[in-house]
């Protein structure tokens, strides 16, 4: 259950007699399965285990603290980490108190005063201590206070305090606490003995308060003196700790001591927290306003938008302490998911925009949107902009679409594609970045697609481009951030740092899903018995069994001791079948899954989720799968009614979401049963809508694919991943698949468990093929098909995606007849382009494969290689005729330069001469230009863009193209090829389902264009195969495809026009890829609402005018835009809808 961090504290403070470090983990480990399976199973019997355990795990609290954290001779670090095995076993405690009063109702004490609260509030205290301010708040509960003529003077007085180190706890500053106290305490000469006993314990109780809120104040900025704090904390404690309490003749004995305790514990932890107060450690830029340091004060206290941050965690304090505070330009942080990655990232962009503008890549789409959401609220008082600049590589010529010349204290968000092209475009706009922060930064070892090698090229041209510019590159995964660190110095010449942070948040108890062995003995046999008793040609007989959960009580599962593990029966079936097969004249007869993967990770989940345990279910496999296995979850009506109340945009993108899809969307029917699901097949409304009723838990289940991993701040409690296989891997090297298991699984993985709310997560593995837990070594078996959980988080090894290519280019082996995707792309980015464009032996000799070629003694490029590169292409445009200007386009296009090539030549063949009126051409007919130009490209140059198994979706002509591709030669690259007619009619069939996406017309429309249903015939069902989702690819992957080569159209144009390109054809690549038919409605999708159907209705509600310039476009939809807004009179649903999306999101 313990990461690397908590498991080596074990082993930090000294072994006393009895506890040892194994065995306190072991211990710990299954108190906490135990709590798991009682939830789960509501057996009594099953609280047996953690009954036994109580008094080692009060033993092993009392000697840690007794012994090591009260003793002020131990060193710093072994008083922490006692504190934090101690407050581990007290939680642990706690919540078996939680259980034991809602059995036993007759010891449930008072809830203002009880063993519980205390227990909590002392197990919280020692997490602060510890350095784990995440887990002091996910410790505590909101305890009811009683009623008013209940509740005594003492009771209101206890209260008063604890809602005040509660808060301290929590870290939740806003809204601050008053001093005041809303009940007055009688005079003392007026009272009798017990009153006046009562009197004094209310004015202790009240005293530790206020000492806590003037604590708290300091800790925010906004008053106070540490000094004073502590110093009226050392007289309260001496007063309780003085002769002249008796407590044993006191009534209210207990209280004394227990307050004494607390005090005590509060002494350690305001110095600790003090070390890391964010407004008294964090240093203040050389050249800052004034700003800064009331952006410290707001982010410490919080508001309504953005929750408190007065103290750093230990992971943002490191980086303060090795970059901000030290001497490191640059810095590679590996940390785990959920440890404050993004708070390290705010922090790093705000020590610098006072003096320029930040970078921030990320891998997604959707990344890029939650980083300008949370940037934009943690920045506010800075006055910092953020800009999301969304989309891929797609070729724009509009300003609006590049970075140009950005504005100081400002940060512009976007994918390393987008950054590629704006590099390609405006690189002069990157001489002022003064930071690129590089989330997920994994990504530059992915060799399995272009992106790597894209990320990689990215970064080293932003170092040549920049000497001021510094470099923050974060992952959760990494094993080697030495190594990226030392390449960053070598290649920027500056300091860089690696800051490795294995301190996490909360625990994961890693498990395997297997079937209980006498379950499945019991009920296998019958299922045999059965088919003894039918014909031969009945083969198979379905049954179910219980199922198992194995875990690891160490953590991941490396340990070949069976003692570190431990297997508990869960009340929920697996499916299985027995099968028979005759061999010779005897029946064997053996038990196998029965769609065992799926249906055990529904089955498991829904059981976690009824048990109040938040769940994800990642399905690797298949983009289809959570839509399936998300409709078989039944909740009863009774726990609906439970959920807590749903936020009001998730209506507005019903409303939304079934105007785009033209009928009823799948994804709310599935909210409206408490069931979320999250795929790359579905609209942005549709997960805006998940993704917020899951963060409510308003619809506590989660079905997503492994795309979901990759940064977005999706926590829950339990993370069940069904099966390892991770798409379709055929063709693939064996050792990126395993890269990219690891990387996507051990990132699922690591979404157990919700920091200040659930320290404790358990991640559940369901392994492709079912296994009988019967002993250690069927355990074992188990093992081998979960391998990635015997990982620890950080041990994905980031390598060069880029090395392939610079090995070639070192070697001279590049041929443009056999050049692999990889290859051409980079070919074309590295030899192309203007005189603005960076050399390519300047550019390689600097990225990380360079520097990974010297550390293993491989020489380094040279002048050979490069003028062997660039030969390639020099001589392929000589031996072709191709003009001089088309590595240029190519280059920007962001295209490999023989479709460039392929691309211009087909344009050629069939307009030789462009006519007169060109210039007056809308957007159909570029469209239809388009088309035809494609048409008469060479299959084989479009492959790496236009992939096969993904065009066969648009028609059926394409099907019946695809399906007999060798007849139709769909892999010739012979610029003298002819096209077939059955080639030129699949194109032409294009034509319907793409007019009918750029037009506005709904999905299901689309969809019965691409399957030749009727509407009524077009189901919501969104599994595979169905024709939404069909629709929704075509639309979502061919057109996006389809948009890029729109791009190398454009820039071609560019060229032959000499940059004076009509704003049709310019708006040609961004219609494809959004779904719009004018320039006017794509500016009403670029800057009025980015929803295809929504901007064609504004459209037609404001039609722009017939502006020739992007611009004046841009000014006229955000003046109309902020006008209607102003006004409230939207008579048709669908506008309203709009209205509040924008206004609300």
């Amino acid at each position: 259950m313990f990461d690397q961090h908590a498991k080596a504290l074990f082993t930090d403070f000294p072994e006393f007699e009895g506890l040892f470090a194994d065995e306190s983990v072991r211990t710990l480990s299954q108190a906490y399965l135990a709590v798991l399976e009682y939830r789960i199973n509501s057996s009594i019997s099953d609280l047996e285990g953690l009954a036994n355990v109580q008094s080692f795990l009060r033993r092993l609290a009392n000697t840690l603290i007794f012994h090591v954290v009260l003793d002020e001779g131990r060193e710093e670090n072994a008083r922490q980490a006692a504190a934090f095995v101690a407050a581990e076993a007290i939680a642990l405690m706690a919540d078996y108190l939680e259980i034991a009063s809602t059995i036993d109702k007759e010891i449930s004490e008072s809830h203002i005063r009880s063993s519980e609260r205390y227990a909590r509030l002392e197990s919280s205290l020692l997490y602060l201590l510890a350095g784990y301010d995440a887990c002091a708040a996910g410790v505590l509960r909101v305890f009811r206070m009683m009623d008013s003529e209940d509740a005594s003077l003492v009771d209101h007085a206890a209260e008063y305090f604890f809602k005040r180190i509660e808060q301290l706890c929590r870290m939740s500053m806003y809204p601050p606490f008053s001093d005041e106290f809303d009940y007055e305490l009688s005079s003392s000469n007026a009272l009798e003995t017990i009153g006046l006993e009562e009197d004094t314990l209310c004015r202790l109780y009240l005293q530790l308060g206020q000492i806590v809120t003037e604590f708290s104040s300091w800790l925010i900025g906004t008053r106070g003196q540490l000094g004073n704090v502590v110093a009226s904390l050392e007289e309260f404690i001496g007063v309780l700790s003085g002769e002249s309490i008796d407590n044993t003749i006191s009534l209210y004995g207990n209280d004394y001591s227990r307050l004494y305790y607390v005090g005590v514990l509060i002494r350690l932890v305001f110095p600790a927290l003090g070390t890391r107060a964010l407004v008294h450690v964090v240093p203040l830029p050389l050249d800052e306003s004034g700003k800064y340091q009331n952006y410290l004060l707001n982010r410490a206290l919080g508001n309504e938008d953005s929750i408190s941050r007065p103290v750093l965690w230990p992971s943002a304090f490191e980086y303060v302490k090795q970059s901000l505070i030290g001497d490191a330009q640059n810095a590679v942080v590996a940390m785990p998911t959920g440890s404050g990655k993004s708070f390290v990232g705010e922090l790093a962009v705000s020590q610098v925009v006072h003096s320029g503008w930040v970078l921030y890549l990320a891998p997604t789409n959707a990344l890029t949107e939650q980083i300008r959401g949370d940037l934009g609220k943690g920045l506010k008082e800075l006055g910092t902009e953020i800009f999301a600049f969304i989309g891929d590589q797609e070729y724009s010529v509009f300003t609006a679409d590049r970075v140009n010349k950005m504005p100081v204290n400002s940060v512009a968000v976007m994918t390393p594609e987008k950054c590629a092209l704006a590099l390609r475009l405006s690189p002069e706009a990157f001489n002022d970045c003064r930071l690129v922060v590089f989330d997920e930064c994994h990504l530059l070892g992915d060799t399995g697609s272009t992106r790597g090698p894209l990320a990689e090229l990215v970064l080293t041209q932003l170092m040549i481009r920049s000497d001021d510019v510094k470099f923050l590159l974060m992952s959760a995964i990494i094993q080697n951030p030495e190594e990226l660190a030392e390449w960053l110095s070598e290649a920027s010449g500056l300091k860089s740092q690696a800051v490795t942070i294995r301190w996490r948040p909360t625990r994961t108890l890693r498990g395997v899903l297997g079937v209980d062995n006498h379950s499945v003995q019991e009920q296998s046999k019958e299922a045999i018995e059965w088919l003894k008793g039918r014909a031969d040609r009945i083969k198979k007989r379905a049954f179910s069994s219980k199922c198992a959960l194995a875990v690891n009580l160490q953590g991941p599962w490396q340990s070949e001791e069976s003692i570190d593990y431990s297997v508990c029966q869960l009340e929920c079936e697996a499916p299985l079948k027995v099968k028979r097969i005759k061999r010779l004249d005897d029946w064997k007869y053996f038990w196998e899954g029965d769609s065992w993967v799926n249906q055990c990770a529904i089955s498991i989940a829904r059981k976690f989720t009824e048990s109040d345990i938040q769940t994800l279910v990642f399905t690797p496999a298949n983009k289809h799968y959570p839509f399936n296995n998300g409709k078989k979850v039944q909740f009863s009506n009774s726990f609906l009614s439970e959920l807590p109340s749903r936020h009001s945009i998730v209506e507005v993108c019903r409303v939304l979401a079934e105007y785009e899809l033209g009928t009823e969307s799948q994804v709310f029917w599935l909210l409206d049963k408490g069931v979320s699901v999250h795929t790359s097949l579905m609209l942005e409304t549709e997960k805006i809508a998940a993704e917020s009723m899951f963060r409510s838990r308003s619809a506590p289940l989660m079905f997503a694919t492994g795309t979901l991993a990759q940064g977005l701040n999706l926590p829950a409690i339990a993370v069940v991943i069904a099966g390892s296989r991770i798409g379709d891997t055929r063709g693939e090297e064996v050792d990126e698949v395993n890269r990219r298991k690891f990387s996507q699984l051990l990132n699922a993985a690591g979404r157990a468990g919700r920091a200040g709310f659930a320290n404790q997560g358990v991640v559940v593995a369901v392994p492709d093929k079912p296994v009988a837990f019967n002993n250690f070594e069927s355990l074992i078996k188990a093992r081998a098909q979960v391998d990635y959980l015997q990982q620890h988080d950080g041990s994905v090894r980031v390598e060069s995606g880029l090395a392939p290519f610079l090995d070639a280019v070192c070697a001279n082996a590049l041929r443009t007849d056999h050049a692999s995707e990889l290859e051409l792309q980079v070919m074309s980015l590295l030899t192309g382009g203007d005189e603005n464009q960076i050399e390519p032996d300047v550019v390689l000799k600097k990225t990380y494969a360079a520097y990974l070629r010297q550390k293993n003694g491989e020489p380094d490029v040279n002048e050979e290689n490069i003028a062997h590169l660039e030969s390639v292409a020099n001589e392929y445009v000589e031996s072709t005729g191709a003009p001089e200007w088309l590595p240029i386009a190519a280059q920007r296009a962001g295209l490999d330069f023989f479709l460039m090539h392929a691309l211009y030549q087909a344009w050629n063949r069939i307009r030789p001469e462009l006519p007169m009126d060109f210039s007056t051409w809308d957007v159909q007919i570029w469209k239809e230009e388009l088309l035809k130009i494609i048409s008469n490209v060479p299959p084989g140059f479009l492959h790496n863009y236009l992939k096969p198994e993904k065009i066969k979706h648009i028609s059926e002509e394409f099907n019946q193209c695809v399906s007999h591709s060798d007849i139709n030669n769909l892999d010739v690259r012979d610029l003298d090829w002819t096209p077939s007619e059955t080639w030129e009619a699949a194109w032409m069939s294009a034509e319907l389902p793409l007019g009918a996406w750029m037009e506005g017309k709904s999905i299901a429309e689309i969809a019965c264009i691409i399957t030749g249903d009727t509407v009524d015939e077009i189901s919501i069902d969104r599994t595979g195969g169905k024709p939404i989702p069909k629709a929704l690819s075509v639309c979502q992957d061919v057109w996006s495809s389809l948009a890029l080569i729109a791009g190398g159209l454009l820039s071609i144009a560019e060229q032959i026009l000499d940059g004076e390109v009509p704003i049709c054809l310019a708006s040609l690549p961004l219609c494809v890829k959004y779904g719009c038919n004018s320039p006017g409605e794509l500016a009403w999708f670029r800057f009025g609402i980015r929803l295809r159907r929504a901007s064609h209705l504004l459209s037609s509600i404001y039609p722009p005018p017939d502006f020739t310039s992007d611009d004046e476009l841009k000014q006229w939809v955000r003046s109309t835009r902020a006008e209607w807004l102003k006004t409230e009179d939207d008579k048709d649903e669908v506008v309203g809808a709009i209205r509040n999306f924008i206004t609300q999101s």
